[in-house]
């Protein structure tokens, strides 16, 4: 039987185009700038918003978390940020660098994902104080948000004869922990409060004949799957900040709600304030009392039991370069309400200034004793690290190349003195030549302007000729050395290194000279590389 399956079985279809992501250069790169952050007391967090700049969020932070010991992760949206923690467990951290968009049901997700969220002006500010006060929507909302995770986790287990088979992991516990759990529901699933707010708030809102709701049944049973709540558990840094909390509350008198849930207590929403220090995208203004007023109120609600926690504060510098004039000048603005809110008496756990340019020129004296000295346990600091995490920062030479594009050859033929090639006739043959077409297009990824660039294939660098097509374009190989050089099948780089038939790294076609001759980023071309139609490989 099993022969005849594999016959059957259809064969796995070689990719037409490939990007393949070397995770060794990764981390040697993050090496690298781990060790120019020791240089300059900081710490790192990854940026991997975009896909990881086109590189594979979830594989790569994975693989930071797990090779390179990385415990704090940048992103740009809420849902890039869940699609992240789908794979890392909490407590690592997982910040949102865009302010939230959705008001407030944003504000249930993050504290459901445990996200830590970027808070950047008025109306965030007066949409969470809202939020913090309706206590009756967020526990319900909680409850809903549980539910519903866990209905998609389980949606697939196998419930037979009272036996719960292991099956994916749900809120980072094993599967078979989590069928331990679902067992345990199972037996006793009146037992728990938790289990019982469920029941009454995840209904489908059925009416009884006198008009009242009537919820209905959803608890375990043996023809449904089981929906429940998995309460992550807190990391080391969480505890300590429950800690300096409770010391905060005692004091200034102040008793947590006797209206919160456990799980309200257990979670909450760690918020960094954004403040605007010449970018003029979005943020707090340093010499705006309303800056210190709105920060010292959102704390007031963490003390008085609301599920906040001020965290971190941070900026954006509008020039790389730490040393220009300007950059100076921005952290002497956010050093300003800093100062200001410690004055005021609140810890700043985090401060978070400057990318990879900044740490790489070794130029950065913003995390020096004065900045991070603070009456509570002083201030981290930290730097945002993004492109040079994967080899894009071409004046640091130190950095290797992570990012290889490549198709296959799906054609080769000839054309006489004066036929043309691709759409618009742009290229007319100046002699008898050899083209080869490579199955790879701009709906791939590669620039139409990319027409007249340059490819290598078999360790030769040839010339694109005619517009780039919408899923192929066409290299000249008539200077190869002869018509059976190249062949059908053939690997086209497009840019980054391969290895050479001796086993060597060969890197005729640069990314980095790609994006100069274009006028455009690195990141830009990898971060338009299409997931879905070119196979990303990655290569430990």
């Amino acid at each position: 039987m099993s022969t005849i399956a594999s016959q059957l079985k259809p064969p796995i279809e070689a990719p037409r185009a490939t990007h393949q992501i070397s995770l060794s250069s990764i981390r040697e790169n993050y090496r690298t700038i781990e060790r120019k952050a020791a240089m300059q007391k900081c710490s790192v967090m990854a940026v991997v918003k975009a896909d990881a700049y086109g590189h594979g969020a979830q594989e790569t932070a994975t693989y930071l978390m797990r090779e390179c010991g990385c415990d704090s992760f940048c992103v740009a949206t809420l849902d890039e940020a869940i699609h992240l923690r789908e794979k890392l467990p909490y407590p690592v951290r997982i910040l949102v660098l865009g302010a939230p968009v959705d008001l407030p049901a944003d504000f249930d997700r993050y504290l459901h994902w445990q996200i830590e969220m970027m808070v950047s002006g008025p109306e965030v500010v007066k949409k969470l104080m809202e939020w913090c006060s309706d206590i009756k929507t967020r526990r319900e909302n909680m409850v809903q948000n549980s539910a519903k995770e866990a209905m998609d986790k389980v949606a697939e287990s196998n419930i037979s004869k009272g036996v719960v088979k292991s099956s994916k992991t749900l809120g980072n516990v094993e599967g078979e922990s989590l069928a331990r759990e679902i067992r345990e529901i199972m037996i006793h699933k009146k037992k728990e409060a938790q289990v019982q707010a469920f029941i009454d708030n995840a209904s489908s809102g059925a009416r009884t004949p006198n008009g009242k709701a009537s919820p209905v049944q959803t608890t375990p049973s043996l023809d449904a799957p089981p929906t429940t709540n998995i309460t992550q558990f807190q990391g080391i840094a969480h505890a300590a900040s429950v800690s300096r909390l409770k010391s905060e509350r005692a004091a200034n008198g102040v008793s947590p709600s006797p209206q919160m849930g456990n799980e309200e207590k257990e979670k909450k929403i760690r918020w960094h304030g954004m403040v605007d220090t010449g970018m003029g995208r979005m943020g707090f203004k340093p010499e705006e009392d309303w800056s210190v007023e709105a920060i010292q109120e959102l704390h007031r609600f963490s003390l008085q039991g609301s599920p906040i926690s001020f965290t971190g504060l941070c900026t954006h510098m509008a020039e790389a370069s730490s040393s220009s004039t300007f950059t100076v000048e921005q952290f002497g603005r956010f050093k300003i309400l800093l100062n200001r809110l410690r004055e005021a008496g609140l810890s700043v756990e985090t401060v978070h200034t400057d990318n990879s340019s900044a740490l790489l020129e070794e130029s950065l004296k913003h995390f020096d004793t004065a900045v991070l000295k603070q009456k509570s346990a002083d201030s981290r600091g930290y730097v945002r690290c993004g492109g040079a995490i994967y080899g894009q920062r071409p004046q640091f030479t130190e950095l290797l190349p992570v990012s290889t594009l490549s198709a296959n050859i799906r054609h080769v033929g000839k054309i006489k003195l004066g036929e043309s090639v691709g759409y618009d006739r742009t290229w007319v043959a100046e002699r008898d030549s050899i083209i080869a077409t490579v199955a790879i297009g701009f709906a791939d990824g590669v620039p139409r302007d990319l027409k007249g660039g340059s490819v290598q294939i078999n360790g030769n660098v040839c010339s694109i000729v005619g517009n780039v097509c919408m899923d192929m374009l066409m290299v000249d190989v008539t200077d190869l050395e002869s018509e059976n050089t190249v062949k059908v099948g053939d690997s086209c780089v497009l840019w980054g290194p391969v290895v050479d038939e001796l086993g060597g790294i060969d890197e005729q076609i640069k990314l980095k000279d790609i994006a100069k001759s274009l006028k455009t980023t690195q990141s830009e071309l990898t971060c338009g590389v299409d997931v879905k139609r070119v196979r990303r490989v990655y290569d430990k």
